[in-house]
């Protein structure tokens, strides 16, 4: 072969690398979606059951109030001044909550971490094929809300109410979704990060809102005897747990604790905003 058309051949094979790599996907789903290879735009995903249960409305009401009173009390009676130089004097203490409802009812199935945004389009189109194919398993039948309250989060700043999942529905649906984005992500390259988006176990819970840790800690610390914060803090969130399941215990006697879901959706959490949603048919649950 002639060095000139041995050089051009070497050269064409380099251009068609890049071709290559953006057209690995052509004959997979991230094809339907007309996708960019690899962006370095990560993201948290979280595909969820919306629902609706007025004991859990009910419950969450009543701890505006609750969290309120039981915070400022505690500070006060470990000797929290507010004053002009404390960290709060950006608002008005007396009428600053420091519990934050969640806006919604919801009930995270999979955590999709580290999402690679240049394939956001096909995650909902890959849900609405899962669902569509499984719809009837959505309508779950014995999911019921328990008075097993705990926190979770990062910073254990989360109240969230445990549900009981005897007949493993959530937990199939659990399965069903995490399998369906393990098939997508070896149909495209470098999805999600699915280590770190598996590395708790999976417990069904429904948050109820969160508390605002930072400034009660900030405040425990700019007392003048601030050593025992940790302690105190630790008091402070215990008292919270008590009192909210007095509450939720009184409420389950009258009001049902099962949950129903009326959609499924897709929150992504950086910017806070849901970027997709797709309702189930309701049905007889009887």
């Amino acid at each position: 072969m002639r060095p000139k058309k041995k050089m051009l051949l070497i050269l064409v094979a380099i251009l068609l690398i890049p071709l290559k790599i953006f057209y690995t996907c052509f004959n997979n789903k991230c094809a339907e979606a007309h996708i960019r290879i690899i962006s370095e735009n990560k993201h948290i995903l979280l595909v969820q059951g919306i629902c609706y249960n007025d004991l859990l409305a009910s419950t969450t009401n009543l701890l505006n109030k609750l969290v309120d009173t039981i915070v400022k009390d505690e500070l006060s009676a470990h000797g929290v001044i507010i004053n002009d130089t404390s960290a709060v004097q950006a608002f008005e203490y007396n009428d600053y909550h420091f519990f934050l409802p969640k806006e919604r009812q919801r009930l995270t199935f999979y955590y999709i971490n580290d999402f690679n945004d240049d394939y956001l389009i096909i995650v909902p189109q890959e849900l609405e094929k899962l669902i569509r194919k499984n719809r009837e398993n959505f309508f779950v039948r014995q999911a019921t809300i328990t008075s097993d309250l705990r926190f979770f989060g990062e910073r254990k700043d989360e109240l969230v109410s445990i549900i009981a999942d005897p007949k493993k529905e959530l937990t199939f649906l659990h399965t069903l979704i995490k399998n369906s984005m393990h098939d997508l992500h070896k149909s495209c390259a470098e999805l999600y990060d699915i280590q770190k988006s598996e590395q708790f176990d999976y417990i069904p819970h429904i948050g109820l809102g969160r508390i605002r840790v930072s400034i009660i800690k900030t405040l425990l610390k700019e007392r003048r005897d601030s050593q025992d914060s940790d302690t105190v803090f630790e008091s402070i969130m215990e008292r919270i747990r008590k009192e909210t399941l007095a509450i939720l215990k009184e409420e389950l006697q009258t009001r049902s604790p099962q949950i129903h879901f009326t959609s499924i959706a897709i929150l992504n959490l950086k910017t806070k905003k849901y970027i997709a949603e797709i309702p189930l048919v309701m049905k007889d649950h009887r």
